[in-house]
């Protein structure tokens, strides 16, 4: 049995307008059938994909968004036979201009989807496809999940989730590093894949830093309660406040207080450093800035700095390092050279 569709729904959805109760409600009817899933797939791709639907560039965006819905919903339901349940009484819509870019789409591409595909052939098994997002160094990205979780991607990353979270948990996968700020669900938990570990939330805000070759998986809590797992450690509850530190090659966990602020610092365009190796700092800024950094004299890697930069550009946080420090340094074509006496 089809589902009517809320057509104003489904479209506030696909262009990321909708949150709270009306996704909750949305996801819900596409994870109902076989059919909703298909039906929001080939939506979903007509906004994502507009050039291969031959849209044309006048569109009356005043007047034709609520009688284009009328005529989808007459087509489609005049092929059920039955007296369908709505999924949400029917509400004004905001008309938003990236909506109108899915209307004139619909109005070319989803009838003959509907009328020739969807009313004329047989159900088909459908797996929601995997949505894959990567930073490389010097970019940094916010992405907002199917479920309404926010992400924020640093530089260097990547991060894996589904199309639509039709499982009982929403999984998600992540290399680098990562803001999460989930969206509550008790009845669906919300699952982070890292080599080395899982980490299990309800509803929470916090950060993962897992980039391959670390030693360290770190997570740290800005609301809410998270659980780390791995296969060779027992489960760790982290609080807001705190720390985890997963050490592969020990494979214990270190549990510490930190500075809330520091979570998000990065989100910022903030760069804190503790305490860190010059090693440690010069990856950081690769990473942030796109460029190669070679040390050139073997003594400048025993120095260590404690220093806070504020949305400085590459050569101002080189200058502030070289005032702190014994180090000089030659910037040219996206290359750093390091050089000075160092520290003993």
């Amino acid at each position: 049995m089809k589902d009517q569709v809320n057509w104003n729904l489904l479209a506030a959805y696909i262009a990321g307008e909708l949150e709270g109760s009306q996704a909750h409600e949305v996801e819900a009817w596409i994870r109902k059938d076989r059919d909703n899933l298909r039906l929001y797939q080939e939506m979903k791709h007509l906004y994502d994909f507009p050039s291969k639907s031959g849209a044309p560039g006048g569109f009356d965006k005043d007047g034709s968004f609520l009688q284009l819905t009328d005529r989808l919903r007459r087509d489609y339901e005049s092929g059920s036979k039955t007296n369908p349940v709505p999924i949400a009484n029917v509400v004004k819509f905001p008309y938003h201009r990236l909506l109108y870019r899915v209307a004139a789409v619909l109005i070319l591409g989803l009838i003959s989807y509907v009328a020739l595909d969807w009313l004329g052939q047989e159900k088909q098994s459908v797996t929601a496809p995997t949505i894959s997002k990567e930073n490389p160094p010097g970019r940094k990205s916010r992405i907002r999940l199917p479920d309404g979780t926010v992400v924020w991607l640093n530089a260097e990353s990547k991060l894996q989730y589904p199309e639509v979270f039709d499982d009982p948990l929403r999984k998600v996968y992540l290399e680098g590093e990562a803001f999460f700020d989930v969206m509550q669900n008790a009845a669906r938990p919300f699952v982070i894949h890292v080599n080395g570990g899982r980490i299990k939330v309800l509803g929470t805000s916090f950060n993962v830093r897992v980039y391959p070759g670390d030693q360290d998986i770190e997570t740290s809590v800005l609301t809410g309660k998270v659980a780390f797992q791995s296969e060779d450690a027992e489960a760790s509850a982290i609080l807001p406040g705190e720390k985890v530190i997963y050490r592969k090659s020990s494979k214990v966990l270190i549990k510490q207080p930190i500075d809330t602020g520091e979570i998000t610092a990065w989100t910022r365009g903030e760069l804190i450093f503790k305490d860190a190796s010059i090693r440690a700092v010069a990856k950081e800024l690769e990473r942030w800035f796109n460029v190669r950094i070679n040390v050139r004299d073997k003594k400048v890697l025993k120095c260590r700095i404690t220093a806070n930069f504020n949305n400085k550009s590459l050569e101002e946080i080189l200058k502030n390092i070289k005032v702190i420090l014994p180090i000089d340094y030659a910037l040219k074509d996206h290359k750093v050279t390091l050089t000075g006496k160092g520290c003993d």
